[in-house]
């Protein structure tokens, strides 16, 4: 699929994380552990322990109020990063998918605060000229967001999705990849 190929030359996980901050507990054969979830994919979760932290490849539990519970491995990448690596099936990470998709639409805490979560993996795509659409989404990552649109909005054209914006990247056959603005400015280095 062409759409793909922009999204694995940024950013090169099977599984892209979208950066999150949200309580947790690690629940381990003997103990609990409070935690924060910094990022999530459907392939794991990275990880801030308050105390201390679990040793690597010991089997867990991660339970996220507003995404599930999740079995995985737990994974030491450097120094004081950490990390649950998912054993799940696809049909949880789809799951995933859709609760990711719509942080983006409309913001977790509405949907969680309604109790409930799309069925389907689509986004409202908004132009400028105020043109709305519901797109199926192929690919959803920390920088972006791939859809199968009937529209092909200009090159570097602003759009709305849910609550971020981006600017339009490329044009395929099967959809248009859009990359997620940033608001933070990065630091420079004087």
């Amino acid at each position: 699929m062409p759409g793909l190929a922009f999204f694995n030359s940024v950013d090169q996980r099977v599984y892209p994380r979208v950066p999150l901050i949200l309580p947790a507990t690690l629940i381990l054969a003997s103990q609990e552990l409070p935690c924060l979830v910094t990022d999530i994919s459907g392939g794991g979760a990275g990880l801030q322990y308050p105390d201390c932290a679990p040793g690597a490849d010991v089997n867990a539990k991660l339970a996220i109020d507003e995404f599930g519970t999740f079995d995985g491995i737990t994974v030491r990448d450097s120094g004081d990063t950490r990390a649950l690596r998912f054993l799940q099936g696809e049909a949880e990470r789809n799951h995933l998918l859709i609760k990711l998709i719509l942080y983006v639409e409309e913001g977790l805490a509405d949907a969680s605060q309604q109790g409930r979560w799309p069925t389907e993996a689509k986004l409202s795509l908004t132009r400028t000229n105020g043109i709305r659409e519901r797109c199926e989404v192929i690919r959803i990552s920390l920088q972006g967001v791939c859809l199968v649109t009937e529209q092909r909005p200009p090159l570097q054209e602003l759009v709305k999705l849910g609550r971020m914006y981006g600017r339009v990247a490329q044009h395929f056959s099967d959809g248009i990849p859009i990359s997620f603005l940033s608001f933070v400015q990065p630091e420079t280095v004087t």
